[in-house]
């Protein structure tokens, strides 16, 4: 049974481009690979990356500075890089990893601190859908004008939650893990989701600033309206580190920008730069700082 917890994922994934490349031309594909210019696209990948860690790092050191303990920005920087190999296989075990080292500096309960990373995935979903939301105001496309209706119950919705907790702190008090729903003021909830906004924006800037390495062209506020909703099916908690389904929903949101086997390519090189990237920043932080440490 642990076997087969551990095999699913990854058979969903392989499940996922085996697909794909039913539905897409696998010569093809390789062909896009190859033509594509990684010699434009790796230094933008390469900056970005230390962005995502920095921009992530400043919102997590903020939250659960208020909610947990003193942490410093660099101390955050350094726990999150070292979630990112763990993150290759599983975002949750990397939240996970994170509370984890979080309750060990700050001496915080678990259920406060992952009462925090709840507070901070709420704040997370408001960005995603209310950005791809007020994106899609701006866009002429079937495909998301269908999901404008959507986007906009969810974003209202987190964000409801969010303002509940800080209004119900009365009864939240007391009751582990939803407690952390109330610390955050009204203007503090505003600022989580603002700052989580431009997180989710510097992808979409990413893909903006490297999709014509492929030859595909897109705008920024295409791009804004169609990243954060292929950032949260990349996130969903079926394959590993969102093997196949980051790849299924470029796939899909950006298909119309041009020749589908590119659009694949650039899907499975984002993966890989997630991947190829992180990996070794996160290790390399992991064995500096166990150095550090010993000293």
């Amino acid at each position: 049974m642990r076997f087969l917890r551990l095999a699913l994922p990854w058979a969903i994934g392989v499940g996922i481009f085996f697909v794909l490349f039913w539905r897409i031309d696998a010569a093809e594909t390789l062909a896009a690979l190859k033509a594509g210019d990684l010699l434009r696209y790796a230094p933008i990948a390469c900056g970005f990356i230390a962005l995502w860690l920095a921009i992530d790092a400043y919102i997590l050191h903020w939250l659960f500075s208020r909610i947990a303990g003193p942490l410093s920005f660099v101390e955050m920087v350094r726990m999150r890089a070292e979630t990112y190999p763990v993150m290759v296989v599983s975002f949750d075990l990397a939240s996970a990893a994170l509370v984890a080292a979080i309750c060990r500096r700050t001496g915080s309960p678990v259920t406060r601190v992952a009462g925090g990373m709840l507070v901070h995935y709420l704040g997370d979903l408001a960005a995603v859908t209310g950005l791809a939301f007020t994106a899609s105001v701006f866009v002429d496309s079937p495909l998301i004008a269908g999901l404008r209706p959507l986007l906009a119950v969810l974003f209202i919705g987190f964000s409801a939650v969010l303002l509940a907790g800080r209004l119900g702190r009365g009864v939240l008090r007391g009751r582990p893990v939803v407690e952390s729903l109330s610390e955050l003021s009204v203007s503090e909830v505003a600022r989580l989701i603002g700052s989580r906004v431009i997180f989710q924006a510097s992808f979409a800037g990413f893909v903006w600033l490297t999709l014509p390495s492929f030859g595909l062209e897109v705008s920024a506020l295409d791009a804004a309206a169609r990243m954060p909703i292929v950032l949260s099916i990349g996130a969903l908690p079926i394959t590993p580190g969102g093997l196949g389904t980051t790849q299924a929903a470029i796939s899909g949101f950006f298909g119309e920008f041009g020749d589908p086997a590119k659009v694949l390519a650039y899907g499975l090189v984002y993966g890989f730069t997630l991947i190829a990237l992180r990996l070794p920043l996160g290790l390399g932080v992991w064995l500096l700082s166990g150095r550090l440490e010993s000293r």
